[in-house]
């Protein structure tokens, strides 16, 4: 075996300075669990460490290898100078980036001395803390992001985002994570420079779904959604985790019994090829973006279909017979996919199973009840209670025309449709609906000021003297639910307007989480979609405000149905 030549050694350096899969196995790194970085049986990772999109978005199940993938990318970019200023990476909160500091970067710092730690500035306590790192001349920042409040209360703010200005940022746990906290990493790469080219950038989200139109699958959505296609010999390319959602049981073969048998580690299952039914291995595979004019996100989908150290059979197993009847876990940890139960989150099918054939009238004798979502651009649900914990809405309306004062159109609408009881939330223009509140008394309409509460001892309380009622906020959202679910209510025909309000009524869905500090698990619902979701907190009112009116028999219209009403400026 021949010596290699200083030219075959600076190919290597060239070659290890540009890719960084290529540099962790040539400069054998070694992962925070002391094994030699390895892209046999792991091919699929190659492509997250040489893929420099704008923004990539990876959706998986639990054990993929991303974060390992992303953080020595992190380092291969500021050790060979391509993030001069740094990099951020996010995690939920302190407690996850302080574990993350000592069970991940320690240990890379200790097995790799010599390929990563004579890189390390050992500085002062600023650049040598857990929370940062000095490589070479650039930061790494391992951050908690979390949204406070400011000094004034009105608005929240991610202190540790601030201050601090780099290249890319690498999102952990997305779903963990707060939407706006999006918005205030990408300010901290307004000055990056990525191999020196103004404005270049790169953003990272990292996340094991949870639920649907919510966190990692509401960016996903958004990308190219790219899956991992094997190839078979007969010429075939098969991604098992869209063939699996079409056809499990034709996705996924059964070796016979006594195959199985004859050695304890030989799986028992096995992914079919689309083409001629045989096995087919993932090693030989490439990543197919299907939604390829998403192009500026990349998106990643992995499960443990791919995977060689889970046997397909298993997964099977678990998804037909799910371990504590727990289904959920099984898509979102194991198949890399968002579930949300019909009891979560609603669909729209169930919000148009309630509409009528009836259309949405000028007017109406009463007595009405209205729930107004108190927003820039006023959502407002009219309606009548028909029996016990049965209603009808007689009409929907946005108010979004700036110009105009809207609480002064609310006042005409309280006349037209006779309302008598009306709930709209306090908060924001506090002050305008304390106005709109006074003006509607001399209207014989009695309006209550709503504001949640997350306490679950009261459903409801109207404090008569302040005019507030405080509502529990995730019991409201769950009478809505059901009433729609039920069909305990009657919705106008289909519109476009309807279409919008049966949207916006799904853009939330009903989240498990653990109440640290009492150490309790609370049900909070939480805003997916497009985050809109105005027209269900004008039905949660409009249900309050029934409460204080008696039932309609009488549901007759003052003046004939129209099908398109434009009677307000910004009003449809």
């Amino acid at each position: 075996m021949t010596e290699p030549t200083e030219q075959d050694i600076e190919k290597v350096e060239v070659m290890c300075a540009s890719h960084a899969a290529y540099w962790a196995k040539v400069k054998q790194i070694r992962l925070s669990n002391g094994q030699l970085f390895e892209t046999e049986g792991r091919e699929y990772q190659v492509a997250f460490m040489h893929d420099d999109a704008p923004e990539k978005c990876y959706m998986k199940a639990t054990g993929c290898g991303v974060s390992d993938a992303e953080i020595l990318e992190c380092l291969h970019g500021m050790i060979h100078g391509r993030y001069k200023q740094g990099v951020l990476y996010g995690f939920p909160n302190d407690g996850d980036m302080m574990d993350y500091s000592k069970t991940r970067w320690n240990p890379l710092i200790q097995f790799n001395r010599s390929q990563i730690g004579q890189y390390m500035t050992i500085g002062t306590k600023k650049t040598d803390a857990a929370d940062v790192k000095r490589i070479r001349n650039a930061n790494l920042y391992l951050r908690g992001l979390r949204m406070m409040p400011t000094a004034d209360g009105e608005s929240r703010q991610s202190v540790a985002a601030t201050g601090i200005h780099v290249d890319k940022a690498v999102l952990d746990e997305v779903d963990q994570m707060e939407e706006e906290i999006i918005g205030k990493v990408r300010g901290r790469l307004s000055n990056a420079r990525i191999d020196g080219i103004r404005g270049k950038s790169q953003i990272v989200y990292i996340g094991n779904p949870s639920d649907e139109d919510r966190g990692i699958d509401s960016l996903w959505q958004q990308s190219d959604q790219r899956y991992w296609f094997r190839k078979c010999d007969c010429g075939g390319w098969t991604c098992a985790e869209i063939e699996f959602f079409e056809d499990p049981e034709k996705c996924v073969g059964l070796y016979p019994d006594k195959l199985a048998r004859l050695d304890n580690h030989l799986p028992t299952g096995y992914i079919r090829c689309v083409k001629c039914g045989k096995p087919v291995g993932q090693r030989r595979g490439k990543w197919i973006a299907t939604k390829p004019e998403n192009r500026r996100r990349h998106g990643f989908n992995w499960s443990y279909l791919t995977s060689e150290n889970q046997d397909p059979a298993h997964v099977l197993h678990c998804f037909r017979y799910p371990p504590e009847n727990n289904v959920g876990d099984v898509i979102r940890l194991m198949l890399g996919r968002a579930y949300s139960s019909a009891d979560e989150k609603l669909r729209k099918e169930a919000v148009y199973s309630c509409c009528s054939n009836d259309g949405m009238p000028d007017s109406h004798n009463g007595p009405c009840a209205m729930g107004a979502d108190n927003d820039d651009g006023k959502h407002i649900v009219i309606g009548i209670r028909t029996g016990q914990d049965r209603f009808k809405v007689i009409r929907v309306f946005v108010l979004d025309d700036v110009n105009q004062n809207r609480f002064g159109q609310m006042l005409d609408l309280i006349q037209r449709y006779r309302v008598k009881s009306c709930v709209t939330d306090l908060r924001p223009n506090a002050d305008a609906a304390r106005e709109f509140q006074k003006a509607a008394v001399r209207y014989g309409c009695r309006v209550y000021l709503c504001e949640y509460t997350e306490s679950p001892l009261q459903d409801f309380n109207f404090i008569d003297q302040t005019g507030i009622v405080k509502v529990y906020r995730t019991g409201i959202f769950d009478t809505t639910h059901r009433v729609i679910v039920n069909n305990q209510i009657v919705l106008p025909r289909r519109s476009r307007l309807i279409d919008d309000f049966a949207q916006q009524c799904c853009n939330c869905v009903k989240h498990k989480e653990i109440d640290k500090r009492k150490r309790i698990v609370v049900y909070r619902y939480k805003k997916t979609g497009n985050g809109n979701d105005h027209f269900r907190n004008a039905l949660n009112y409009f249900l309050v405000a029934s409460m204080k009116i008696g039932r309609s028999k009488d549901t007759r219209f003052d003046v004939p149905t129209r099908d398109c009403i434009m009677d307000y400026t910004g009003v449809y």
